[in-house]
């Protein structure tokens, strides 16, 4: 079942029109009891850490005149959290560990007409002429500025045959560490295999290590050492040289042709372009 969370103004403002599902504030807003002038509505699509950047900014910019109220939509069910710490999810597991700021300061900029968020939502559709938005859970929200921050999307090629296999992931969101956790219970002392060799795939292995599950974890990387866009050929070395006392395996100059599966679609190994063979329960792709 779908959890959606959500917190608008629209549904607390007074003298709101709806004409044809299409919500508009004419004039004041009489919240708390008294008149004021009516905000400039901002509605900002993302609620990832560019997104928090940009809302904690302009809250802080207008907290004497308040002549602004942001929207704030996110596909997700969580609340803005840091992404570059997912890996110590694994630690606590606790998602509101992670979080940029506590469920108590949204609340609190509720309660003056500054702030409130949609979860679990998804924007569906743009209309500049009508200055709305739809979303997948029915809403028209109007805005008079909107700040897309949506962030990229995880990498998953497309174009490689088995990407869509059980045992394939990325490495993103919470919902992505939930998946592989719960496919790594079901798949223990077998292979996990780790795509890209920058920050985020060591991310990524280290993530597949803590869980406890994979017999072994080994990286696959297409250069010739690891973090090959932050470091110069010795000082790569030196972190492969690493990772590997470490006991991961860390395959260099390797790309997938192909994910190899069997009859019911699940992973069975990966095979490379050059005809080597590795065989594994998981992938997890993590490149840019």
């Amino acid at each position: 079942m779908s959890m959606v969370e959500s917190n608008s103004v629209t549904n607390k403002v007074d003298g709101v029109n709806s004409v044809n599902g299409v919500m508009s504030i004419d004039g004041v807003d009489s919240r708390n009891g008294f008149n004021r002038p009516r905000r400039t509505r901002i509605v900002v699509v993302g609620l990832g850490m560019v997104a928090m950047s940009f809302m904690e900014k302009m809250m802080k910019l207008d907290a004497k005149r308040r002549e602004y109220s942001i929207i704030v939509i996110g596909e997700e069910p969580h609340l803005a959290y840091n992404r570059v710490g997912l890996s110590t999810f694994f630690e606590h597991r606790v998602v509101e560990n992670l979080y940029l700021n506590p469920r108590e300061w949204y609340s609190s900029l509720e309660d003056d007409g500054s702030l409130s968020y949609h979860l679990n939502t998804r924007v569906t559709e743009i209309v500049p002429a009508a200055k709305h938005v739809a979303t997948s859970t029915g809403d028209i929200i109007t805005y008079d500025v909107l700040v897309l921050a949506t962030g990229s999307d995880a990498v998953l090629p497309t174009a490689t045959s088995g990407h869509d296999a059980r045992g394939v992931f990325v490495y993103r969101t919470i919902a992505d560490l939930d998946n592989m956790m719960q496919f790594a219970n079901e798949h223990k002392s077998t292979v996990g295999i780790a795509v890209g060799g920058g920050l985020l795939g060591l991310e990524a292995a280290k993530a597949m290590v803590d869980l406890e599950c994979f017999s072994s974890v080994k990286v696959i990387d297409r250069n010739d050492y690891l973090l090959a866009r932050q470091l110069d050929a010795d000082a790569g070395r030196l972190v492969t040289d690493g990772v590997r006392a470490l006991g991961l395996e860390v395959l260099h100059n390797k790309h997938i042709a192909f994910v190899n599966t069997n009859a019911s679609n699940s992973v069975t190994g990966i095979t490379f372009e050059d005809g080597e063979r590795v065989e594994c329960s998981a992938v997890c792709f993590a490149v840019r």
